[in-house]
């Protein structure tokens, strides 16, 4: 009986730390951007570049703008006034380019955590494509106060920076 009780007790505690450490978490809000194109000299892998954009030298360096028309989504300079720009690039061998997207963006212990998804994707003889595949995220969010940042991809961390 008393093994019960302690156990009981156990999982009430761990249950109660494990929601307390919850509630240290922020949600963050974000913009994202899909009407750029990788710069095609700017240099990634498979394994990614990860960036902090602070300003629109810092965008062009990475991004070209895809086309502009009036319902083109791009960053103006005012953006950067109260907001910063993070980017993921990746360079990956295969012809049929998979989207990356954004699953959550938290704010813990004054650390940027980003999961984003990347969907499986087959290599290919690179030789008959047409493009060549660079995947990325582009997202804007208010700047906040994180002094890193760490990048989950599909639940796996596969990068931290400091800001």
């Amino acid at each position: 009986m008393r093994i019960i009780s302690s156990l009981a007790a156990l999982i009430f505690l761990m249950t109660l730390i494990s929601s307390c450490d919850k509630e240290n978490e922020i949600d963050i809000s974000y913009n994202s951007y899909q009407d750029y194109s990788v710069r095609m000299f700017y240099e990634t892998d498979e394994h990614g570049t990860f960036s902090l954009l602070n300003d629109t030298s810092d965008l062009n360096t990475v991004f070209t703008q895809k086309s502009v028309d009036d319902n083109s989504n791009l960053i103006n300079s005012d953006d950067f006034t109260n907001k910063i720009g993070i980017a993921i690039t990746k360079d990956l061998p295969t012809c049929s380019c998979p989207d990356m997207s954004i699953e959550t963006i938290n704010l813990k212990n004054n650390k940027l955590i980003i999961n984003y998804n990347l969907p499986e994707y087959n290599s290919d003889n690179l030789h008959l494509c047409d493009v060549v595949c660079r995947p990325y995220l582009l997202i804007m969010i208010k700047k906040e106060n994180f002094t890193s940042i760490d990048f989950y991809e599909n639940g796996i961390l596969v990068k931290s920076i400091d800001k």
